[in-house]
């Protein structure tokens, strides 16, 4: 993700929410602050993969929210 200059903030939330999911802890979407338009959308993307399901993110079903937020970055 740091080669490819993902978002900081996406780097650190989705490495600890696939690592939460392998141990088999689930994200607590509900600690984000949702203060800005970043963080609204990141909150909806974590809420959406959560359904989703992170076990899927690993196999390639992930939410089309998250390429959003990369194209809003850029």
């Amino acid at each position: 993700m740091t080669s490819s200059l993902s978002m900081k903030l996406l780097q650190i939330l989705l490495v600890c929410a696939i690592s939460g999911c392998l141990r088999g802890c689930h994200s607590r979407t509900n600690e984000i602050t949702a203060t800005d338009s970043d963080h609204v959308m990141v909150k909806e993307a974590l809420i959406e993969q959560e359904t989703i399901g992170w076990d899927k993110f690993l196999k390639g079903r992930i939410s089309k929210k998250w390429g959003a937020i990369q194209d809003t970055w850029y």
